[in-house]
């Protein structure tokens, strides 16, 4: 059974307050859910990190080398700078969010609470990954031609190029608008609708 059946089991009882053993157990699946959520997050974002900073040291190389000519490839700057802020904006996202507590006399609403937090910020992060993709793809076409016109790709290359990163992109994209909408928005109706529910009770 799913969180949200587990809930939906839960309203629907006849006793709707939990013995506390019960209510602690509860609010222990939530918890340990949400931090491995928050592991995943920060793994993710280490990796991003991890990777950004090897393609900006590599840019970084060929510009000194003297590789890279910033007047006629200048599409470089705003191709690392996007990625960049995108990472230190789910930097200081991710540091909004902290691990939930248990305390009150209310845990289970407290959880719930917590909970659909977690899900705005995991929401916010895919509209913000989204509009990344978007910005990125004018960048991409380019910067590839930018490539062409100096002499660094062919037109062979260019059009190989382009069908591979769209279908990467379609592939990221696809994966994100599935997550949000068929993950995180029906859970977030769902805790809202449980949410009110207790406030009317």
């Amino acid at each position: 059974m799913n969180p949200p059946d587990e809930l939906l089991a839960i309203w629907n009882s006849t006793h709707n307050r939990l013995p506390a053993a019960q209510q602690t157990l509860f609010v222990e699946k939530f918890t340990r859910r949400m931090v491995r959520r928050r592991r995943f997050q920060k793994i993710w974002l280490a990796n991003t990190f991890l990777w950004l900073a090897a393609i900006t040291m590599l840019a970084i190389r060929n510009v000194v080398v003297g590789r890279t000519n910033l007047a006629h490839e200048w599409s470089l700057l705003p191709l690392l700078l996007a990625p960049w802020a995108a990472a230190i904006f789910f930097v200081r996202l991710s540091l909004r969010s902290r691990t939930m507590k248990s305390e009150g006399n209310e845990p289970l609403v407290v959880s719930l609470r917590e909970e659909l937090k977690s899900n705005r910020i995991d929401a916010t992060q895919l509209k913000w990954i989204g509009a990344l993709y978007i910005v990125l793809i004018p960048l991409l076409v380019l910067s590839m031609c930018q490539l062409q016109q100096v002499g660094k790709m062919s037109a062979h290359d260019l059009t190989s190029m382009t069908i591979v990163f769209t279908g990467i992109l379609l592939v990221c994209g696809s994966g994100v608008a599935w997550r949000y909408f068929r993950h995180l928005a029906p859970q977030r109706t769902h805790l809202e609708e449980l949410l009110r529910h207790w406030n009317g009770c």
